[in-house]
């Protein structure tokens, strides 16, 4: 019988065996045999789009706009639509292929000085995970996106998330780690309740009136984080309701009074107990009315003629901007047929306080002039 023999980590270091060494290579010869192993992706998937796949693209649109008519789209305009999304289906695609380079200005990104490369460590995956993952990778290699780089220095984790109601997955990478050791970019990131919450049409935007009858039934905030919550909503509002700031200023200050004596963490409103007098619920309710008299807003024409309206008093301004399509000479402005363009105002504070009345009456039309430019150049103003 052989004899076995049990040598010691020390023992090992002494005569030259790097054991942390082996055991990085046999874990890397595993990695690369089982990814010798996948199933490989047909390469006719790699290639640039041809007329079966642009023929699967159609069929995909043709079916998404099916489902926009079953989804309560006017049918109508639903052969526009078609040929609308029809007439831009080379923009879409199934799956990736060697497509040329997008004709945009490369990113950019700029290391903080003294940073220590990331690399992340060893993560475990699901088999349905680590199978997408395989596929996935062999995607990119295979359209020359990325290259094998054992060597890198900086590595993020891949989490691959389910798609709600499917067996799939789609990749998303962690890059916290790595962007707290880059300097800050100052850019713009849309707002998709902008849109999914209104109701957009041919004559201009509105929002949503369920997410406005929610909000008409509001009762009383009973804690600091309901009260935030509210204004929040409200907030995205504004726009297209009169007088908004003073309306709503005795509940901002409110919350901030609770803010002030319990923390501005959502966590520490939560349990921020909210008392109403009878003038403050007075507000409340006057807020809610508010809410039931917010307008269409409509979008601007240049044929139109723009119309300002400003106001001003000693505690704040309002200022409204409108537009008629059809001006009708020698009928008073006010009898002519206006459409809601925008609603902007605010409170004086500070020195502002201690301006003279001409300049508190004047400051709506020059903030207009200058937040506003972009509907007021038009000429008809």
């Amino acid at each position: 019988p052989e004899e076995e023999l049990l040598l010691g980590k020390s023992t090992l270091q002494s005569i030259g065996v790097d054991l942390d060494g082996v055991f990085e290579q046999l874990a890397q010869q595993h990695i690369e045999a089982a990814e010798f192993e996948a199933d490989d992706i047909p390469c006719e998937h790699m290639d640039v789009l041809g007329n079966s796949e642009d023929n699967e693209v159609d069929t995909l649109l043709h079916n998404m706009v099916d489902e926009a008519i079953q989804a309560g789209f006017e049918p109508a305009m639903a052969d526009e639509l078609r040929q609308m999304v029809l007439e831009y289906s080379d923009v879409f695609r199934v799956r990736l292929g060697r497509d040329e380079a997008a004709d945009v200005q490369p990113l950019e990104v700029r290391l903080e000085s003294g940073v220590q490369p990331y690399r992340s460590g060893v993560r475990r995956y699901p088999e349905a995970q680590r199978q997408f993952l395989r596929e996935y990778v062999r995607e990119l290699e295979d359209a020359g996106l990325v290259e094998r780089n054992t060597q890198s220095r900086w590595a993020c984790p891949a989490l691959p998330v389910a798609k709600r109601g499917t067996d799939e997955f789609r990749i998303t990478i962690d890059y916290r780690p790595v962007n707290r050791l880059t300097v800050p970019l100052a850019g713009a990131a849309p707002n998709l309740a902008v849109v999914t919450e209104s109701v957009i049409d041919g004559a201009g935007v509105e929002h949503d009136p369920e997410r406005l009858a929610a909000l008409r039934q509001m009762p009383l905030p009973p804690t600091g984080a309901a009260l935030q919550h509210f204004l929040c909503a409200l907030n995205w509002l504004r726009d297209s309701m009169v007088d908004y700031a003073r309306t709503t200023a005795p509940l901002q200050e409110k919350l901030e009074h609770v803010m002030q004596s319990r923390g501005r963490r959502k966590a520490q409103l939560s349990g921020a107990v909210v008392e109403w007098s009878k003038e403050e619920a007075e507000t409340f309710r006057k807020t809610l009315e508010m809410i039931e008299r917010s307008c269409k807003l409509a979008f601007p024409d240049k044929r139109a003629t723009v119309c300002l309206f400003s106001d001003a008093s000693l505690t704040g301004y309002a200022l409204v901007l409108t537009q008629v399509l059809n001006w009708q000479d020698g009928v008073p402005v006010e009898e002519q047929q206006h459409e809601l363009l925008i609603c902007r105002g605010g409170l004086f504070k500070n020195a502002q306080r201690n301006w003279s009345i001409v300049e508190k009456e004047g400051y709506p039309i020059v903030k207009a002039c200058g937040d506003l430019d972009y509907m007021l150049t038009h000429l008809h103003t």
